[in-house]
């Protein structure tokens, strides 16, 4: 297991993964890491990059509510298989049926919106039940290559208030992502295998167009019997 200590910045996407984690529980002083885990492939790299850090405190699972149970399936089965402690979380107040019950199903228009429901709440919830503990620090797979809107705005690391962002993947691409996972032989998520997404949240306010439009359309027919 990759111990991480005081790391110099190498070009190893590995070593800048840990030297990242590295410098926000130092400068940020964050005593304990939790993976974001929704089922995704960078989730999963993501996971296994934190678990390898002193502070690590386990994974952090959304049940939107409108995801494919399949996603949730499989990160509890990962969880179990590595030891990695599982807390799931779910909307604290109104649920995704009752959204679309008063103002219909969304659009990309809304993924603010609905992002602030389905999961900003909870996170504020957990954050705040955490923290009498240290403070959090949420580890997350976003990477600037996947998105051109998160290559100006995605940074390494994020102080919001009793909460810290990390992303230590941000620098990695797909294909590093894909070799780090095969090496470990990795459990890909069905979901992903399918679709090519976590499916943890099926909203349907994709920010980014190429979330729904660059599936193809027997995926499109498998989501929609998924989620049926």
């Amino acid at each position: 297991m990759l111990k991480l200590g005081l790391l110099e910045p190498q070009t190893d996407p590995l070593h800048s993964a840990a030297e990242i984690l590295v410098r926000a529980c130092q400068t940020e002083r964050v005593t304990q890491l939790y993976a974001c885990f929704s089922g995704g492939n960078d989730s999963l790299a993501t996971a296994f990059v934190t678990s390898a850090h002193p502070a690590f405190a386990g994974c952090f699972h959304i049940r939107t509510g409108c995801g494919i149970p399949e996603a949730t399936i499989h990160v509890r089965e990962v969880c179990r298989r590595y030891g990695w402690p599982l807390h799931e979380v779910e909307p604290p107040a109104r649920q995704y049926e009752d959204l679309v019950l008063e103002f219909g199903f969304p659009g990309p228009a809304a993924h603010r919106f609905m992002y602030s429901w389905l999961k900003e709440r909870a996170i504020r919830a957990f954050v705040r039940d955490k923290k009498r503990f240290g403070r959090v620090g949420l580890v997350t797979g976003v990477r600037r290559s996947e998105s051109r809107r998160r290559m100006g705005t995605a940074q390494p690391i994020l102080r919001e208030g009793s909460r810290v962002w990390i992303a230590p993947l941000l620098h990695w691409d797909s294909l590093e992502v894909r070799d780090f996972l095969a090496e470990r032989r990795a459990p890909i998520s069905p979901v992903v295998a399918a679709l090519g997404l976590s499916g943890e949240c099926c909203c349907g306010c994709y920010a980014e167009e190429a979330s729904w439009t660059g599936l193809h359309s027997t995926s499109r027919r498998t989501l929609i019997g998924w989620t049926a």
